[in-house]
């Protein structure tokens, strides 16, 4: 409810982390996840694979890496190499999974 103060204050005493590159990375790396069917959507009680997403939210990692060449601290390379790697192998043996379980 909108006008519900308390309603209000449950949300401002969640923990909002600070916005950083690596909580973007993190983000969309977690999204991917989600659609690669690794883990559950907290609104969702089924786990639900959506490959075209994970496909875009891979796509968009790859973009930021491209972009942010030379620029990044070397943990924050180190990051997105490392997510662009597990969160790649994952889409491969998931679709693959996928293909096998399809007529």
């Amino acid at each position: 409810d909108r006008t519900n103060p308390a309603a209000h204050a449950d949300v401002a005493q969640t923990a909002i982390p600070e916005a950083s590159f690596s909580l973007l990375l993190t983000t969309l790396a977690t999204q991917a996840l989600v659609s690669l069917g690794q883990l559950a959507a907290p609104d969702q009680e089924e786990v639900v694979v959506n490959l075209d997403f994970a496909k875009h939210c891979i796509d968009t990692l790859e973009i930021l890496e491209y972009k942010t060449k030379g620029n990044l601290t070397p943990d924050e390379t180190a990051l997105i190499s490392g997510l662009l790697y597990e969160l790649r192998m994952t889409y491969v043996a998931v679709s693959r999974q996928t293909q096998k379980v399809e007529p």
